[in-house]
């Protein structure tokens, strides 16, 4: 997860060359634009659907742009031709050499993306263990201003990859291998930043709310044992546990969702990450042409478009958002359908009683 976690990142003396094999451009190809359309239907939904503006979506639509934007580079920097170097203007050619060959953007955007995650991991945690104070005392304003963090941290980082790029003449050469800065300092760095803090966080919070849900479902079950022979006394009394029901289901529902977006994070890049780790700590031992190598990095990628289908399929608000999207002419339609019987049936129950 790194400049050059793609064999054809790496520069030599020719500079960096587009991808050479066909089948890896279909894929790159493929994988961004299930990446823009994916997260541009999320980004659609969450916009247009007023149920959908809660502080667990705005962290889901942050990630949903940052996959978006990411899309969008891949197919930028990895299927496009790079661009020519003007030798003319060394300033600038050193500038697009360090920014645009070395894949600065995308791999910032990969950053941020790991970083929302631990965001979005930590708003649960928050919303499991502190709710009454968590729904009364949040912030709209400032969790906004929240969520750009990822953005900002992602860029900031990845500047310091263009200290391994320079312009030489009519050459890009990319000095990542040889630097010995590289290995000792800016690739611990970006292992910890981009995978090893996002899964201690997902690990550590989802197993702290599994507890917590846990010993509170083992509580509500021993209140109602205690209560079970009860009848209720009051209509306020049926009510109220059917409204506990509703929001522990949801909540629950919401859990199992970024449960499942973590997993597949860990899922997609933890192959890649330590096939790289074990070639930049080990002095090689891992070829970065080889088909084991590029499978990871396609599974790594492959985690920028895949999450919208998680929504679609597991997370209730979201599929309840898409329908009143897309499916808002039926749902009027039936409605009115549904007025009209109603009406009829108490048209033919007034004649009867006449």
């Amino acid at each position: 997860m790194n400049n050059l976690s793609v064999s054809s990142t790496v520069s030599t003396s020719e500079g960096l060359r587009p991808l050479s094999y066909l089948s890896t451009t279909i894929v790159y190809v493929l994988f961004g634009v299930f990446g823009i359309i994916g997260n541009g239907l999320v980004l659609l939904v969450i916009a247009r659907v007023d149920d959908l503006q809660s502080v667990t979506n705005l962290f889901i639509a942050n990630q949903s742009l940052i996959d978006l934007c990411t899309s969008v580079i891949l197919i930028a920097t990895y299927v496009l031709p790079l661009p020519s170097l003007p030798k003319d203007r060394p300033g600038l050619a050193t500038f697009i050499c360090r920014y645009w060959y070395s894949r600065y953007p995308f791999w910032s955007l990969i950053v941020a993306s790991s970083l929302n995650l631990v965001l979005m991991t930590l708003e649960r945690f928050c919303a499991v263990f502190y709710p009454i104070r968590f729904r009364q005392h949040t912030n709209y304003r400032l969790l906004k201003f929240i969520a750009l963090f990822p953005w900002a941290i992602g860029f900031l980082f990845q500047l310091s990859s263009g200290y391994f790029a320079s312009f030489d003449g009519n050459d890009c050469i990319l000095s990542f291998f040889s630097n010995p800065a590289f290995k000792n300092i800016f690739q611990p760095a970006a292992i910890s930043l981009e995978f090893i803090l996002p899964v201690f966080a997902m690990v550590f919070v989802y197993t702290a709310i599994f507890i917590r849900l846990r010993n509170d479902g083992m509580r509500a079950f021993n209140r109602s044992t205690r209560s079970g022979n009860k009848a209720a006394s009051s209509k306020a009394a049926n009510q109220q546990p059917r409204i506990t029901d509703y929001r522990s289901r949801a909540r629950i529902n919401t859990i199992k969702t970024l449960l499942i977006v973590s997993a597949f994070f860990i899922l997609c890049w933890s192959t890649n990450m330590i096939l790289f780790f074990i070639f930049s700590c080990c002095g090689g031992g891992v070829d970065l042409n080889s088909l084991l190598y590029k499978i990871s990095v396609f599974l790594g990628f492959g985690n920028m478009w895949i999450n919208p289908f998680i929504y679609s399929f597991q997370y209730r608000w979201f599929q309840k958002g898409l329908r009143k999207v897309f499916c808002k002419g039926k749902i009027k339609s039936n409605t009115e359908a549904v007025q009209t019987i109603s009406k009829a049936r108490n048209q033919t129950s007034e004649t009867v009683s006449l």
